[in-house]
């Protein structure tokens, strides 16, 4: 039966002066502070060096302590981290590092979390091992969207049927560096809010929320509105430009693509029949074919068009010439330079998560993809700020909200392109990033095929 080793923190409901912090219903004083209107804990464990701390309650018999090589210690297991908050939870900073002490097999770890401990979304998977015996850290980085005020870490590691070393063995965890961040704002009440309103959560937890801050993307938002509210008579053009995923190809097995949705939303629901949209996304390209004069000048400028979603970077992941992720950023900021000088809107997308399976071997084109899209994602929201362009994340509202298996295939096509109910749901989060999106429209509520 395979280990599992359960930290549970628990921040009782607090009184008016504050919250406190329980780990395992043992209250901590140590490694947790709070001001006013935020919270914070942090701590880190070295197993070779100490023994986990008395409120973690975890068996003698799960540790493993080599008798002679003292540095040799650690947990062989899956280490599951729970916590709660009477306050608001915002984001985390954790990771943790595995050793491979007994052998030169190549194993994975990986660490992933979840806002219901049910569904899990990897953030970060890494094989070691074989040449690397001193082993790696794995972990993340996450701001965090709204949530019940409940968050699971997960740090777990994979072996072949029949690797008895890393089922029982001196395979471990050696160390974890926890920081979770938090508010107190929300301590003061009895409890934590049960029921949601959704269109209103949702609305807030897309990118606009941050994006509102930047003046420059208040003024492009502000254009939209007045374009779409007809305090302005000219028609206007819009471009989306990209890859396979902008251009629908295939895997939406005949259903819109969400330019094609966002096409029926202007021309049709907002009444703009002289605008025009137009899906310049083509299969298999990258940054080097959209910064092409020739491609630029065929499927942007000749348009001159007002606003333009670009959604580019799935296929640099794995292209030779542009796979650097240094690489990717120059070329992504130098179009958005190019289109912002020839006066467009920019509306830069990140890319949705995909599902692969790691068995297939780091070779595999799409699994070299799934490891590098979070870096590219990143370089996507900092080019956005950097640029102060609107920013439309497809990447955490899937994350949140298709983070199970059965929802992410449902609305994938295949293992990396968005099928019928991943389009319409990229066309909504459009819609909210731009405050164009009303859950009323039929627009919105597209039976897909695979629905």
């Amino acid at each position: 039966m395979k280990k599992t080793l359960l930290f549970a923190a628990f921040m009782l409901v607090a009184t008016a002066f504050g919250a406190d912090f329980f780990i395992n219903d043992v209250k901590i004083s140590k490694n947790y502070a709070e001001t006013e209107s935020e919270w914070q804990y942090s701590r880190k464990i070295s197993l070779p060096g100490e023994d986990f701390p008395e409120e973690f309650k975890i068996p003698p018999k799960y540790l493993r302590r080599h008798p002679t090589s003292k540095h040799v210690a650690g947990f062989n297991g899956t280490v599951l981290v729970k916590i709660t908050s009477s306050g608001t939870i915002k984001s985390f900073d954790v990771k943790g590092r595995i050793c491979n002490f007994p052998d030169h097999v190549e194993r994975e770890a990986a660490f992933s979390y979840s806002l219901d401990g049910k569904n899990f979304t990897v953030v970060e998977k890494k094989t070691f091992g074989g040449k690397s015996p001193s082993g790696v850290f794995v972990g993340g980085k996450i701001e965090l969207p709204a949530n019940k005020n409940e968050l699971y870490l997960k740090f777990e590691r994979f072996y072949k049927k029949g690797d008895r070393n890393g089922q029982y063995g001196n395979v471990l965890w050696t160390n974890f560096d926890l920081n979770i961040y938090g508010g107190t704002e929300a301590a003061k009440v009895a409890a934590p809010v049960v029921n949601e309103k959704p269109a209103e959560a949702e609305k807030v937890e897309t990118a606009v929320k941050i994006e509102v801050k930047d003046s420059k993307v208040k003024a492009d938002l502000q254009k939209i509105a007045d374009h779409v509210s007809k305090k302005t008579n000219e028609p206007w053009t819009w471009v989306f430009y990209g890859d396979s995923i902008t251009h629908g190809a295939a895997h939406t097995h005949g259903w819109r693509s969400f330019p094609e949705i966002f096409h029926e939303r202007v021309r049709w629901e907002y009444h703009l029949s002289k605008d025009t949209v137009i899906n310049s996304g083509t299969s298999g390209q990258s940054t080097l074919e959209l910064l092409d004069k020739n491609e630029y000048q065929r499927r942007i400028k000749r348009y001159t068009p007002q606003v333009v979603f670009v959604l580019i970077g799935m296929n640099d992941t794995v292209r030779a010439k542009v796979k650097d992720p240094a690489v990717y950023r120059a070329n992504l900021e130098e179009l958005v330079k190019r289109l912002q000088a020839d006066k467009a809107i920019v509306v830069l997308q990140t890319f949705n998560t995909v599902n692969v399976r790691l068995e297939w071997g780091e070779k595999h084109n799409y699994v070299q993809r799934f490891k590098a899209l979070p870096t590219y994602n990143n370089i996507i929201r900092e080019t956005a700020a950097k640029y102060s362009t609107i920013l439309v994340d497809h990447d955490a509202h899937w994350r949140k909200n298709a983070a199970d298996y059965h929802t992410l295939k449902s609305w994938l096509g295949e293992y990396i392109h968005p099928g019928a109910k991943g389009h319409l749901e990229m066309a909504n989060t459009i819609f909210k990033a731009l405050n164009i999106y009303d859950p009323k429209s039929k627009c919105s509520n597209v039976k897909a095929c695979n629905q």
